[in-house]
């Protein structure tokens, strides 16, 4: 019997066009608002 694998994937988001609160802002809300990513664990075979 094999052994259980754990991993973690650590993705790059991007990053703001500048350290202005409004770029901040406007990444955040895209960031945080995307309906296309899934958040959480998920096993893979």
């Amino acid at each position: 019997m094999q052994g259980i694998r754990n991993g973690l994937l650590l993705v790059n988001t991007g990053s703001p066009s500048s350290t202005q609160t409004a770029d901040l802002r406007r990444y955040l809300r895209a960031f945080l608002s995307g309906g296309d990513r899934q958040a959480g664990s998920r096993a893979f075979p």
